[in-house]
């Protein structure tokens, strides 16, 4: 009798153990969500704020060029505008390729020189380094 008051306490004890500390803590991003810009959606580390990577093509739609615009957009950690301070030293070195720099634009926008040969709308892999308040920061990429 004794211990089915314990196997019955336990029966409803466990499972509230499991929502312990279970506060209410920043959302994570879903690995390659889709942004505001088409490109992919990736946290900087420390919580530093968000980089939306794109690849865009350059010239007509029409065009078989495989000619290219790398782009990366530094949000707020909300993504609700561009990230303040920005980053400095934007560069993307795609997976067995050398290093493009990303230069500023206009609102948390760093892109590169057009005709870089990558093509848009495939598979790309590679990592993107950036400093931030002074600090290096890498973050792997793998987009569509």
């Amino acid at each position: 009798m004794r211990h089915r008051k314990f196997l019955t306490a336990g029966i409803f004890l466990i499972p509230s153990l499991f929502t312990l500390g279970c506060g209410s803590s920043p959302q994570a991003i879903k690995p390659n969500t889709v942004a505001a810009h088409g490109g992919t959606l990736l946290p900087l580390e420390g919580g530093k704020g968000l980089v939306e990577f794109v690849v865009e093509s350059v010239g007509a739609a029409s065009s078989k060029s495989k000619k290219s615009l790398v782009v990366a957009y530094f949000l707020k950690e909300d993504s609700s505008g561009p990230l303040e301070p920005g980053p400095s030293d934007v560069s993307f070195t795609p997976e067995h390729g050398q290093s493009i720099t990303l230069k500023p634009e206009a609102s948390g926008r760093f892109a590169s020189e057009p005709g870089v040969a990558i093509a848009a709308g495939r598979d790309i892999a590679g990592e993107l380094s950036v400093k931030l308040g002074g600090e290096a920061i890498k973050v792997a990429i793998l987009a569509r």
